[in-house]
């Protein structure tokens, strides 16, 4: 009985908290700083709900600390797809018509989106994010990633 006691006692112990490090779904927040409105004609700024009296965070110009959430709304008619290059701090952006160059793997890449379409994206590294339509690189929105600390 008491070999019984003792293995129950192992067995429920072992159900405990988590202990490598991870976090678990309760402990990661999504609600964005940012929101960022894809609509047919421009990409908009604005604060987000855990932005609001953030003195972090802006919307014109567009601003965030890394390790921040924001969103990208689509309200556009038709089907649109947004990339986005991160240039580190200090250094040139990629010119990415430069054949000779070889073109970086954007830090965002949504898809192709519809109206009504939400894409959340998670910053964890500081630097000048340069979002834009795929098909209208012209078109652009550029978001600063401040270094936390």
């Amino acid at each position: 009985m008491l070999a019984l006691a003792v293995l129950g006692g192992a067995v429920l112990g072992s159900c405990g908290d988590d202990q490598t490090g991870q976090p678990g779904i309760p402990a990661v927040d999504f609600t964005p700083r940012l929101v960022v409105t894809v609509a047919d004609d421009e990409l908009t700024a604005s604060l987000g709900a855990r932005g609001e009296g953030d003195p972090a965070v802006s919307a014109d110009p567009a601003r965030l600390p890394e390790g921040s959430v924001m969103e990208l709304r689509f309200d556009g008619p038709g089907e649109q797809r947004v990339v986005g290059y991160l240039t580190p701090p200090g250094a040139e952006p990629a010119d990415l018509d430069d054949p000779e160059v070889a073109t970086p793997a954007p830090l965002v890449d949504t898809g192709v989106q519809r109206e009504g379409d939400v894409v959340t994206v998670a910053l964890t590294a500081p630097g000048t994010l340069e979002l834009s339509p795929l098909d209208e690189p012209d078109r652009t929105l550029t978001i600063e990633v401040t270094a936390e600390g």
